[in-house]
C-alpha cells in the first residue's frame, strides 16, 4: 500500500505540483504518522509541498514529526511559529467577525485583555455575545445591544464553551452528551443506536 501510495503521489506530482495541507496533526494516530514519515521523502525530488499544522509539545505526534523532519531534511523544511495576536490584529479580527463594524473601544479592550491574543478565544467570545443577545444580526449588520453592558466574559475557553452549552435546550444538550462519549467522528446511525442504549 505504501509503495503504491508513493508511486501515485510521484506520478501525480509529475503532472502538476501538489500541496498537502494537514491540520491538527497533534491528534494523528500512530499509523498516519508512520505513513507521513515515509512519504515526506517524496518532497526531495518531486513537486510536492507538505504543510503540517499542529500544536507543539505532543510527544508522540507533533514532536515526533518535527524531530523526524529536522533530522532527515534539515535543508528542505521551514518552521513557522504562530504567535498570539497583538492588540491591533486582535481588534481587526473582532471587527471582521462583526462584518467590519467598528466595535466600541471598551469592548475591544475587554476582549483583548481576556483573550491574551488567542484567536479561538476571541471568536468564541464574539459567538457567546451573539448567543446572549448582546450582539444581534439585523438588516445585514451586527448590532451591539444594551445587554452588552451586563455581559460577563469568562476567564478561559473552557468556561466560554461550557457557558454556551448551558444555554442549549435540554434535547440538544442530551444529544451533545451522547455524542461526546462516542469519538471525534461518527456516523449518524451510530449516535441513533447509542441514544437508544442510553435512553433504555
Amino acid at each position: 500500500i505504501l509503495k503504491n501510495l508513493r508511486e501515485l503521489l510521484a506520478y501525480s506530482a509529475s503532472q502538476y505540483p501538489i500541496v498537502f495541507v494537514m491540520e491538527d496533526l497533534h491528534w494523528a494516530d500512530a499509523n498516519s504518522i508512520e505513513i507521513l514519515e515515509l512519504v515526506y521523502r517524496l518532497a526531495e525530488n518531486n513537486r510536492i509541498l507538505f504543510i503540517n499544522i499542529f500544536r507543539p509539545n505532543y510527544k508522540d505526534t507533533s514532536e515526533k514529526i518535527l524531530e523526524s523532519i529536522r533530522t532527515r531534511y534539515p535543508q528542505k523544511h521551514e518552521e513557522l511559529f504562530i504567535e498570539s495576536l497583538n492588540e491591533i490584529d486582535g481588534e481587526r479580527l473582532i471587527n471582521n467577525l462583526l462584518n467590519n463594524q467598528r466595535s466600541s473601544s471598551a469592548i475591544l479592550n475587554l476582549i483583548s485583555k481576556k483573550s491574551g491574543g488567542n484567536p479561538f478565544f476571541i471568536e468564541e467570545v464574539v459567538r457567546s455575545f451573539i448567543d446572549e443577545g448582546a450582539i444581534i444580526f439585523k438588516e445585514n449588520n451586527f448590532i451591539i445591544t444594551e445587554k452588552m453592558d451586563s455581559v460577563v466574559i469568562p476567564e478561559t475557553i473552557h468556561e466560554i464553551i461550557m457557558a454556551r452549552i448551558d444555554r442549549l435546550d435540554q434535547q440538544t444538550k442530551s444529544l451533545l452528551r451522547k455524542a461526546s462519549v462516542i469519538c471525534r467522528n461518527f456516523f449518524y446511525k451510530l449516535i441513533i443506536e447509542h441514544s437508544k442504549v442510553i435512553d433504555n
